[in-house]
């Protein structure tokens, strides 16, 4: 994949988010790829309202070992963080596995 890849997102956990917000397919697109390809920052066309907050970027990291954005042919797992818009500038700086978010979940990221 690359930054403007087009991009399906299925959440699969936590149970309490698939419940309030369905497990049908979130359409979104990549915006930036870590350069060493173990996390992407992502634009949901539609925002997401869980638990009174609305989001619209989440930043997905691999869940699998040797797993990576550079790399993917069909499908990848990832742990997903929902994000302030104000982190999106400093991407590059970000360590997604340190993030504390008002949600974390499992989803599966297909390309469109």
């Amino acid at each position: 994949m690359k930054n403007g890849s087009k991009v399906e997102i299925v959440f699969s956990e936590s149970w309490e988010l698939v419940t309030q917000i369905g497990d049908r397919p979130f359409q979104a697109s990549i915006q930036k790829i870590a350069h060493d390809g173990d996390s992407a920052l992502l634009n949901l066309d539609l925002p997401i309202v869980y638990q009174g907050q609305t989001t619209s970027s989440l930043i997905a990291t691999p869940r699998h070992q040797d797993a990576s954005f550079n790399n993917i042919t069909n499908h990848l797992v990832c742990g997903l963080i929902a994000v302030d818009a104000a982190l999106i500038e400093s991407f590059d700086r970000i360590k997604p596995r340190i993030l504390t978010s008002w949600f974390q979940a499992i989803g599966t990221i297909t390309q469109r």
